[in-house]
């Protein structure tokens, strides 16, 4: 069993986490008349090692992150109860 906060909602998890996106580009075409939006093909990646629910600039990028594809992570650390 893990050591961890656990609070009236369940585990507590606040050992770190992680998110990433392909973002999205305007492109014109040669002739500057249309443009379309395409997915960039390598991805923007936002980590921390605290906790993400007192993270302003993950606050901040939730607000302005425009993408197809977004993907996270939320570590889970803690050491064995004897």
């Amino acid at each position: 069993m893990l050591r961890g906060n656990v609070t009236d909602r369940g585990y507590l998890n606040g050992d770190g986490f992680g998110l990433g996106w392909y973002p999205l580009e305007g492109v014109r075409s040669s002739d500057g008349k249309e443009s379309k939006v395409i997915q960039r093909a390598d991805p923007c990646v936002f980590a921390s090692t605290g906790p993400a629910w007192n993270n302003d600039n993950l606050r901040q990028l939730a607000e302005s992150i425009e993408s197809s594809i977004i993907f996270a992570h939320v570590a889970s650390e803690g050491s064995a109860v004897t």
